[in-house]
């Protein structure tokens, strides 16, 4: 079967990752499988950059240049909201030409405009898109906070400044009505991101599945904590606390909250910045945030050194105010390091309370501390690893969408 998967990017951000991982997955399986992005990072033959043209490379990179220099105006910060209108005609690719089934996936950043969305759905083929967050069925935001506006009709966005002068999430919210005039299989990685779907104005009609994402055992995998500890020059007689964000300034990922917890936990328990340090994967801070000693690792590429980093810790800690399936939880999962979350998002599809982690009450910094302590002192490691074989395996995931791929080749013939 001839399956072109549609990414932004090939490796960078967690959507790239983990539509990377299915293609791979898809390959093992003896399926025919091709990438196509706009931002290759590898020389992997079966990843395609959408043009091999400077000049048109340079005109789509504009573009992305043009969407963020208008969205400078109009989008408050700390928020991701992506415009729909800047992109290359995907729809006369020949990869997307040959391909019998087309499955897309993390779009955004001026790569597939909703005109050539429409041109592909015109398509006599099956067209699957997995969702990796709630841009497809928004008026442009990629997670709505608070807002349930995407039930009815998406207007004047809070996310969104001088929507008196051009409401884009308006124009946005209607141009997808007409986009998505014909049936789209939508799959999401996790209960709650399909929840959401389903309850969206756009995309009720349509078939939701839940599918999650896989991981490969071999790289992500329990490492001998001693020795890991030494990889990242920390004590072994200290009890670690990992924490990882590639950007602390980012509200959803609850950097806050994390902070709020271990000033609680220094405050509490007697010697605890003598017994406990943080290890920190992302970029660099300067900031002393507080008084337990932080391992900054910066960002790491390497999977060998991810999977230390995991099993370097005691605990994983994932405080998140909106999440769909966080790659990071699989992995620190998979590694076999329980983790601490609010009870949001797709965390409940992964940590199963007080088993292989702990779901604290949302942004309750008692219950979040609360929880790195009985993680801490509580071996759940097995519990972790066996979570992740039993959901994360690549043959299942790969099996189960080829299943879903000839549900619809034969649905349309």
């Amino acid at each position: 079967m001839k399956i072109l998967i549609i990414n932004t990017a090939e490796i960078k951000g967690g959507a790239a990752v983990a539509c990377n991982r299915l293609h791979e997955a898809l390959l093992l399986s003896g399926q025919q499988s091709k990438m196509l992005v706009r931002q290759k990072s590898s020389s992997d033959p079966t990843v395609f950059e959408f043009s091999n043209s400077n000049i048109r490379k340079k005109i789509n990179l504009a573009f992305f240049y043009i969407e963020l220099f208008i969205l400078k105006f109009f989008k408050k910060a700390g928020y991701d909201f992506s415009l729909p209108w800047f992109g290359p005609a995907l729809h006369k690719h020949p990869l997307v030409k040959e391909a019998e089934v087309i499955h897309i996936h993390w779009v955004q950043n001026s790569f597939l405009t909703l005109h050539t969305l429409k041109k592909i759905l015109q398509l006599n083929k099956p067209i699957l898109w997995t969702l990796h967050d709630m841009w497809a069925f928004t008026g442009g935001c990629h997670y709505n906070g608070t807002c349930r506006k995407f039930e009815t009709n998406c207007i004047a966005c809070p996310q969104l400044k001088n929507t008196g002068i051009i409401d884009f999430s308006k124009l946005i919210f209607e141009e997808k009505k007409n986009t998505y005039q014909k049936n789209i299989q939508i799959v999401c990685p996790s209960n709650w991101l399909a929840h959401e779907a389903k309850s969206s104005f756009l995309l009720r009609d349509h078939p939701i599945e839940v599918i999650p994402y896989n991981i490969n055992f071999d790289l992500f995998k329990p490492y001998d904590k001693r020795e890991s500890r030494e990889k990242f020059g920390i004590a072994n007689d200290k009890k670690i606390i990992l924490f990882v964000s590639m950007n602390i300034e980012d509200e959803r990922k609850g950097f806050k909250w994390f902070k709020e917890a271990i000033l609680k936990l220094e405050n509490s328990i007697p010697n605890w910045t003598d017994t406990h340090e943080i290890l920190a994967i992302g970029r660099n801070s300067d900031a002393k945030h507080f008084d337990t000693t932080i391992h900054y690792t910066g960002r790491l590429s390497n999977v060998e050194m991810i999977s230390r980093a995991y099993a370097a810790a005691d605990v994983f800690v994932a405080p998140s105010e909106q999440d769909n399936l966080p790659n990071t939880v699989i992995e620190s999962l998979a590694c076999g390091t329980p983790i601490v979350a609010f009870n949001i998002g797709g965390m409940p599809d992964m940590i199963d309370h007080k088993e292989n982690g702990y779901l604290s009450e949302y942004k309750n910094t008692d219950e979040l501390a609360n929880g790195i302590v009985f993680c801490m002192n509580n071996n759940m490691s097995a519990s972790a690893r066996n979570k992740a074989l039993k959901m994360f395996e690549s043959a299942k995931v790969a099996e189960t969408y080829v299943a879903l791929y000839n549900k619809r080749i034969n649905e349309i013939n």
